[in-house]
């Protein structure tokens, strides 16, 4: 299977990119820093979109703008190039964040997110991807 990776330079991107490859599948990293193009997805089957800027930073306002612009922005500048190419899967980990700090609370898909910046990243993350399932195929967002 061809699978496009974003964020495979990162730290969870890396070692996913690593494990497809030994499991037999042919990778191709897809930068977001600029708005990806339609032929760079043509020919891959999946993207797993893990892009974004770093969270383990000090959050000034210019460093929450970054991290909420790299998700949101980056995830429907990738959106855009599927309506050329649309994979049949995209696999887009928005982050636990979505729920916040809930202790030992059990967590469903149901649960509603928190009202903290990175339960709106993640919020407005997932938004983005979702826009995916409007254009058909087997979407795992």
């Amino acid at each position: 299977m061809n699978i496009a990776v974003t964020g495979a330079s990162g730290f969870i991107g890396r070692r996913a990119a690593e494990l497809l490859q030994a499991r037999g599948h042919t990778t191709r990293q897809i930068s977001l820093r600029s708005a990806p193009s339609p032929e760079q997805l043509a020919g891959c089957d999946a993207v797993v979109h893990l892009a974004g800027e770093p969270v383990a930073q000090r959050w000034t306002a210019s460093a929450k703008k970054r991290i909420l612009d790299s998700r949101v922005e980056g995830t429907r500048a990738l959106v855009a190039a599927f309506r050329e190419h649309p994979p049949n899967v995209l696999v887009s980990a928005s982050g636990i964040g979505y729920y916040g700090s809930c202790g030992d609370r059990i967590l469903t898909e149901q649960s509603a997110p928190a009202s903290d910046f990175l339960s709106q990243v993640a919020a407005a993350w997932e938004h983005e991807a979702e826009e995916a399932e409007k254009l058909g195929g087997a979407w795992c967002v």
